[in-house]
Protein backbone atom coordinates (compact mmCIF):
# COMPACT_ATOMS: atom_id res chain seq x y z
CA UNK A 1 0.00 0.00 0.00
CA UNK A 2 1.26 3.53 -0.97
CA UNK A 3 1.67 6.23 1.77
CA UNK A 4 -0.23 8.37 0.00
CA UNK A 5 -3.49 6.42 -0.01
CA UNK A 6 -2.78 5.64 3.64
CA UNK A 7 -3.04 8.98 4.84
CA UNK A 8 -5.98 9.97 2.76
CA UNK A 9 -7.49 7.13 4.62
CA UNK A 10 -6.71 8.18 7.50
CA UNK A 11 -8.43 12.15 6.41
CA UNK A 12 -5.45 13.78 4.74
CA UNK A 13 -6.48 15.38 1.68
CA UNK A 14 -3.87 16.23 -1.39
CA UNK A 15 -3.54 19.27 -3.38
CA UNK A 16 -2.31 19.60 -6.65
CA UNK A 17 -1.23 23.27 -6.99
CA UNK A 18 -0.57 25.22 -10.61
CA UNK A 19 -1.83 22.50 -12.91
CA UNK A 20 -1.24 23.37 -17.03
CA UNK A 21 -4.02 21.24 -18.34
CA UNK A 22 -3.50 19.32 -21.49
CA UNK A 23 -4.73 15.69 -22.96
CA UNK A 24 -1.96 13.61 -21.03
CA UNK A 25 -2.56 15.55 -17.46
CA UNK A 26 -6.46 15.03 -17.61
CA UNK A 27 -6.07 11.35 -18.06
CA UNK A 28 -3.09 11.09 -14.72
CA UNK A 29 -5.45 13.50 -12.99
CA UNK A 30 -8.17 11.13 -13.52
CA UNK A 31 -6.20 8.14 -12.25
CA UNK A 32 -4.84 10.25 -8.77
CA UNK A 33 -5.58 10.27 -5.60
CA UNK A 34 -5.58 14.17 -5.06
CA UNK A 35 -8.76 15.55 -3.97
CA UNK A 36 -8.10 18.84 -4.82
CA UNK A 37 -6.26 20.65 -8.25
CA UNK A 38 -5.81 24.12 -8.62
CA UNK A 39 -5.27 24.97 -12.41
CA UNK A 40 -2.57 27.59 -13.22
CA UNK A 41 -3.49 31.14 -13.62
CA UNK A 42 -2.29 30.71 -17.44
CA UNK A 43 -4.92 29.10 -18.23
CA UNK A 44 -7.49 31.24 -16.83
CA UNK A 45 -5.95 34.02 -18.73
CA UNK A 46 -7.00 31.88 -21.72
CA UNK A 47 -10.57 32.46 -21.02
CA UNK A 48 -10.82 36.30 -22.68
CA UNK A 49 -13.61 37.82 -25.05
CA UNK A 50 -12.16 36.91 -28.23
CA UNK A 51 -12.10 32.93 -26.91
CA UNK A 52 -14.40 32.48 -24.36
CA UNK A 53 -14.01 28.97 -24.14
CA UNK A 54 -10.69 27.70 -24.52
CA UNK A 55 -10.35 23.79 -25.47
CA UNK A 56 -9.17 22.78 -21.82
CA UNK A 57 -12.36 24.10 -20.44
CA UNK A 58 -14.31 20.78 -22.08
CA UNK A 59 -11.78 18.23 -21.31
CA UNK A 60 -11.83 19.67 -17.26
CA UNK A 61 -16.04 19.93 -17.28
CA UNK A 62 -15.41 16.06 -18.28
CA UNK A 63 -13.14 14.86 -15.44
CA UNK A 64 -15.38 17.20 -13.25
CA UNK A 65 -18.59 15.22 -14.13
CA UNK A 66 -16.89 11.62 -13.98
CA UNK A 67 -14.80 12.40 -10.54
CA UNK A 68 -15.17 13.99 -7.17
CA UNK A 69 -12.24 16.03 -8.05
CA UNK A 70 -12.56 19.95 -6.82
CA UNK A 71 -10.72 22.52 -8.50
CA UNK A 72 -9.86 26.03 -7.88
CA UNK A 73 -9.49 28.16 -10.43
CA UNK A 74 -6.05 31.10 -9.65
CA UNK A 75 -5.86 33.95 -11.25
CA UNK A 76 -9.37 34.86 -11.77
CA UNK A 77 -8.97 38.87 -12.66
CA UNK A 78 -12.41 39.54 -14.42
CA UNK A 79 -16.30 38.70 -13.95
CA UNK A 80 -16.49 37.25 -17.04
CA UNK A 81 -14.12 34.74 -16.36
CA UNK A 82 -15.82 34.06 -13.11
CA UNK A 83 -19.10 33.68 -14.64
CA UNK A 84 -17.09 30.99 -17.40
CA UNK A 85 -15.52 28.82 -14.52
CA UNK A 86 -18.82 28.82 -13.16
CA UNK A 87 -21.00 27.24 -16.02
CA UNK A 88 -18.02 24.42 -16.61
CA UNK A 89 -18.54 23.41 -12.64
CA UNK A 90 -15.83 25.14 -11.31
CA UNK A 91 -17.15 27.15 -8.24
CA UNK A 92 -14.24 28.12 -6.47
CA UNK A 93 -11.27 30.94 -7.71
CA UNK A 94 -8.98 33.04 -6.64
CA UNK A 95 -7.76 35.91 -8.05
CA UNK A 96 -7.61 39.76 -7.80
CA UNK A 97 -11.42 39.79 -9.24
CA UNK A 98 -11.69 39.13 -5.59
CA UNK A 99 -8.66 40.24 -3.91
CA UNK A 100 -5.59 41.45 -3.74
CA UNK A 101 -2.92 39.51 -1.73
CA UNK A 102 -3.39 40.59 1.55
CA UNK A 103 -1.26 40.00 4.41
CA UNK A 104 -1.88 37.63 7.36
CA UNK A 105 -2.32 40.00 9.87
CA UNK A 106 -4.70 42.00 7.20
CA UNK A 107 -6.48 38.44 6.54
CA UNK A 108 -7.00 37.95 10.38
CA UNK A 109 -8.78 41.42 11.42
CA UNK A 110 -10.61 40.85 8.45
CA UNK A 111 -11.62 37.59 9.56
CA UNK A 112 -12.51 39.20 12.92
CA UNK A 113 -14.64 41.91 11.75
CA UNK A 114 -16.35 39.50 9.34
CA UNK A 115 -17.35 37.23 12.58
CA UNK A 116 -18.26 40.11 14.29
CA UNK A 117 -22.18 41.08 14.59
CA UNK A 118 -23.10 43.76 12.57
CA UNK A 119 -24.76 45.55 15.23
CA UNK A 120 -21.39 45.32 17.17
CA UNK A 121 -19.52 46.34 14.45
CA UNK A 122 -20.20 49.91 14.16
CA UNK A 123 -19.40 50.91 18.22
Amino acid sequence: MNEMEEAARSGVRFALDDVMLDSANLAVLSRCKFHIVKIDRRLVADIRPDQPRPEWLAGLAALLAATDLQVIAEGVETPAQAQVLREAGIPMAQGFLYSRPLPARALQAFQAWHETPAAERGR
